[in-house]
């Protein structure tokens, strides 16, 4: 039952085939139509088949009975009567009812009617359902006559409707059957080949979308692809790979070979003899050559195709025809440039650290040199020798001057920051560049109008520019004169900027200094090197090599940036400098003054340097004006004595730079014992951040060395004079 109610939805859904609702089930639908009329044959022959069959077994039956009873009655028909010569009619009648016989007639020899007994079926049904028999009489081995029997099928025709009813159910549902389960096998078939298909068709889609993707990603990825063969045949390659080698400003030829793109053909050779070892490789760095000829570096990986097929069997190197490459390209020369100014800015860091250093020792050498030479001025009266001491001044001065500019370089110049507007700077010595610089170079000034102000000191400013200008005129003279011109303008970076120095320009409001000339450019291998110390291609005794070295170090102690471009008959130097955002003046300080009055004083001075030599020309000097001196060779020894003696200190010279524990540390280990107390900062490497911090934390003053000893004298006179 369950079976019966499972095939309703089944038989619904041939149905709906059949009328076309179910379009996919295009064999179902076929198969049904074409044995629709097969089927219908096979309903019908079994339709007639079943009562054409019981009428003629019904008749074969009726007709051997007939025989039999015709037999019978022709044996009794004598000897009936004779025995019963009246009423022999009535005794045949009686076997008659016996036999359920409807007419018995009897012949004479010449088939003349001698009796009928019954009645003759009348009726068509009758006719159609009797049987009839005919059968010979004999009597002593004579034809006596004959006799003709008839009989009726009982029921013949209500029974043959009934069959025919049953059959044609039985023909409906035998030809249904024969009609409805191959189509339903079929449906059941088609059905799977149409999930299949489905399935089929999914799968396609997939593959489709799949193929979509990575051809997508193959013509839009910034790496190129190649699919190549062993021998470097190219045989397919995507968009990147066109772009990356400058295919597109040229007709790409029809046959295309990667040996071409190698710098050294041996670079392949070994990649290759790796990559049948491996069957792969990864990020090999390589130097590759665009069709213009022009080189970079670039990352190459490499998978074989098909190299799987060969495991075990065939060397890959015999079946070269059979496995290709599949080759992904990376041009890394943005990155190999960005490595290079990363270790140029490093570079340049690590030479400004050592330039700084240097300086800090030369200047404590020279502090040295330049005090006890004044002491000896105090001591001899000879004139002579006063001339050779004043020789050692002179050489002491100009050496400090070197050291400044190692200074300037290392960003640890000296510094009186104030808003300035650069257009007013550079109008105040347009007049002095001109005269300074040759005839025969034209110089032009492009100032914007209304240009914001920056913090900076304008006598290094002044410097960045002069220095800029003189070397300019020195390039612009190696071909006879040129144009120089001086811009200013204001700009807004949006996007990081990275420098050539390896600096990286972060978004903001600048204001931008441009020295440009026409001159023969800064060769390629040179350009790197440019802001390095004591770098120079003059001639020497032409140049310290210091002058753009100085120019980087002010700026960036000045938080701004340096760019250069060049290329022949155009060289640019960019000085991004950041727009004033408040106005900033500098601690007002009081260092080096001219006056020299006749200073004398009774203060105790506590004074703290590691170089020994320092402290003792100051305590000469300050004990020979009436100071008491203490000393201290570092920041621990001087917090231990100040502690001891806090109430008879009045004031401390502090060395910035020392071993063990620096300068500021100690200043500020100080200001919390003694809020109050004086203190002068001394330094042979003056770090402006670290000064200024000091002295907006309460140092007074600060002296650098190399110093005069009546600078120090009237430093501390003033100092000890006032009262804040």
């Amino acid at each position: 039952m369950e079976k019966s109610f499972k095939l309703i939805p089944q038989i619904k859904k041939f149905l709906r085939i059949l009328i076309g609702r179910e379009p996919s089930y295009q064999v179902t639908r076929s198969f049904a139509i074409m044995m629709l009329p097969l089927t219908f044959i096979a309903g019908l022959f079994i339709c007639f088949s079943l009562p054409i069959s019981y009428y003629y077994f019904s008749k074969q039956e009726k007709s051997s009975q007939a025989e039999l009873h015709a037999k019978y009655l022709s044996s009794i028909f004598r000897d009936t009567i004779e025995r019963y010569p009246l009423t022999w009619e009535e005794r045949i009648k009686e076997k008659l009812k016996i036999i359920n016989a409807k007419c018995v007639t009897f012949y004479d020899p010449k088939e003349r009617i001698i009796a009928i007994i019954g009645q003759k079926p009348t009726s068509f049904w009758e006719r159609k359902s009797a049987t009839q028999v005919k059968y010979p009489i004999y009597f002593n081995g004579n034809l006596y006559g004959s006799i003709e029997i008839i009989l009726l099928t009982e029921n013949l025709w209500s029974n043959l409707f009934k069959i025919l009813a049953i059959s044609l159910v039985l023909g409906t549902a035998e030809g249904l059957a024969l009609w409805l389960i191959p189509a339903f096998y079929i449906l059941r078939d088609e059905e799977k080949i149409n999930k299949s298909r489905e399935e089929l068709f999914k799968e396609r889609e997939r593959l489709r979308l799949s193929e979509t993707k990575y051809r997508t990603l193959f013509e839009f990825s910034p790496d190129a692809f190649t699919v190549s063969t062993l021998e470097g045949n190219i045989i397919h390659f995507n968009n990147r790979f066109v772009k990356m080698f400058k295919l597109e400003d040229n007709n790409i030829p029809q046959k295309l070979n990667d040996k071409f793109f190698f710098t050294n053909p041996s670079d392949r050779e070994k990649i290759i003899d790796e990559l049948l070892k491996e069957g792969e490789i990864r990020n090999k760095e390589v130097l590759l050559r665009r069709v213009n000829g022009e080189e970079f570096y670039a990352l190459i990986s490499m998978r074989l195709i098909g190299a799987s097929i060969f495991k075990d069997k065939v060397p890959v190197e015999l079946e070269n025809s059979y496995v290709f490459i599949f080759t992904a390209i990376r041009d890394i020369s943005k990155l190999k440039e960005m490595e290079r100014q990363l270790l140029q800015a490093q570079k340049l860091e690590s030479i400004g650290l050592l330039a700084g250093g240097i300086a800090h020792d030369f200047n404590n050498i020279l502090a040295i040199i330049s005090g006890h030479n004044e002491l000896l001025k105090r001591s001899l009266k000879d004139e002579k020798a006063m001339n050779y001491l004043e020789v050692i001044d002179k050489s002491v001065k100009r050496a400090s001057e070197l050291v400044n500019n190692l200074l300037a370089f290392a960003r640890a110049g000296k510094y009186k920051i104030e808003p300035i507007d650069l257009n007013i700077l550079i109008k105040d010595f347009q007049s002095l560049l001109r005269h300074s610089l040759d005839k025969r170079i034209i110089v032009k000034f492009d100032l914007f109008p209304n240009l914001p102000s920056i913090l900076a000191d304008p006598s290094q400013i002044t410097q960045v520019v002069m220095n800029l200008c003189i070397n300019a005129r020195d390039a612009l003279l190696q071909k006879g004169g040129g144009r120089l011109i001086i811009k200013t303008y204001s700009q807004k970076v949006k996007k990081e900027i990275l420098t050539i120095t390896g600096d990286r320009i972060p978004p903001g409001s600048y204001v931008v200094l441009e020295v440009k000339d026409n001159g023969p450019g800064i060769p390629p291998e040179f350009i790197n090197k440019i802001f390095e110390p004591f770098f120079t291609t003059k001639p020497i005794g032409e140049g310290t090599g210091l002058g753009l070295s100085v120019v980087y170090g002010i700026i960036r102690n000045h938080d701004g940036y340096i760019d250069v471009k060049s290329r022949p008959g155009d060289t640019r130097f960019l000085i991004y400098l950041p727009e004033a955002k408040e106005t900033k003046l500098s601690p007002k300080v009081v260092t080096k003054p001219q006056a020299a009055p006749k200073i004398n004083g009774t203060a105790t001075v506590l004074v703290v340097d590691d170089e020994e030599e320092i402290r003792r020309f100051i305590r000469s000097t300050l004990e020979e004006h009436g100071y008491r001196v203490i000393e201290a060779s570092n920041g621990y020894e001087a917090l231990e004595i100040f502690q001891n003696k806090k109430d008879e200190i009045n004031l401390v010279l502090l060395d910035l730079i020392m071993p063990e524990m620096e300068g500021k540390d100690t200043f500020e280990a100080l200001k919390k014992l003694s809020p109050n107390l004086k203190v002068i900062i001394l330094t042979g490497y003056v770090a402006d951040r670290v000064v200024r911090s000091m002295l907006k934390n309460g140092a007074k003053a600060f002296l650098t060395k190399p110093f005069r000893l009546q600078d120090l004298l009237i430093v501390v006179h003033q100092v000890l004079s006032t009262s804040k």
